[in-house]
């Protein structure tokens, strides 16, 4: 998990699960951050309609500092909505569908319900569509991790002279 370095750190954070066992093992693994605070659990599925509502009613700041958004198959639907709620974060990693080209801007139709159970590569959104989100807030797309996963993303009033153009 990408986070828990940040956890183990001192860093505080919310995590969004849906899955009930999961959401067991994070208690039972992470049992000290949750007693102090560090982790807040919330156990519910994320869809467009409430990803405002529960960052607010997890107390998370509008700017904040990193997301780790992973949840498959809506990915682009959940940050825009995330995003046009005001909820902006300084540096996010989002899981993308490498399967679709990086010039393409697609992804999957909006499913409130809908799940990546078949294994199939429609799900998620493209390279394309996350940059175009992020750059709509202020974000920069500065790299992608070797496996193909995951799209890094910088607040352009964070990125300074770290980056080389053109991200």
């Amino acid at each position: 998990n990408n986070t828990r370095l940040l956890l183990q750190t001192g860093w505080r954070g919310v995590w969004i699960e849906a899955d009930s066992h999961r959401a067991r093992q994070i208690r039972d693994g992470y049992r000290d951050e949750l007693a102090d605070g560090r982790l807040t659990l919330i156990e519910s599925s994320v869809t467009a309609e409430n990803i405002g509502g529960l960052l607010s009613d997890a107390g998370v700041a509008e700017r904040f500092d990193f997301l780790s958004l992973d949840i498959d198959m809506n990915t682009g639907h959940v940050w825009r909505a995330m995003l046009e709620a005001g909820f902006v974060p300084r540096v996010a990693c989002v899981e993308y569908n490498a399967s679709v080209p990086p010039s393409v801007d697609w992804q999957v139709p909006y499913d409130a319900q809908g799940r990546w159970e078949d294994g199939s590569n429609v799900f998620g959104a493209g390279l394309k569509t996350l940059e175009n989100l992020g750059r709509a807030a202020g974000l920069s797309l500065v790299g992608c991790e070797y496996l193909g996963n995951n799209a890094f993303f910088v607040a352009d009033s964070d990125r300074g002279e770290h980056f080389l153009p053109p991200y």
